[in-house]
């Protein structure tokens, strides 16, 4: 498909373009998730549950795992609230990771593509 925002070269690092959007990842051997190790152009939590959509659009049935900055963790926190996802947080020895264990809507209204009907 040509409009996957999510491409490799080998099937084993995997990068995000999303316009003002990019971020790249790896699947976890032997695991369905996808642990996305950098982001960057994301200030707004519509700006993350975009990316998010159209990383469970592209691979169906992946557990997508994100960096928890104090950025990230108010974005999660919003969406949290908006009923948009639940997440678990995994500690790691020198830092924390987001594991979305529940992703609930696929087009967030501000980054949404617009349709003009006649």
């Amino acid at each position: 498909m040509d409009h996957d925002r999510w491409k490799s070269q080998r099937g084993d690092e995997w990068w995000f373009d999303g316009g003002s959007i990019s971020a790249s990842g790896q699947f976890m051997p032997g695991s369905s998730a996808l642990s996305i190790d950098s982001v960057s152009g994301i200030s707004s939590a519509d700006q993350l549950e975009f990316l998010l959509s159209q990383t469970i659009r592209q691979f169906p049935g992946i557990e997508p795992r994100l960096p928890v900055t104090a950025t990230m963790k108010t974005l999660l926190t919003e969406l949290t609230a908006r009923g948009v996802l639940t997440w678990v947080p995994l500690q790691h020895p020198f830092s924390l990771e987001a594991r979305i264990s529940q992703f609930t809507t696929f087009a967030p209204a501000s980054c949404a593509p617009t349709i003009s009907l006649p």
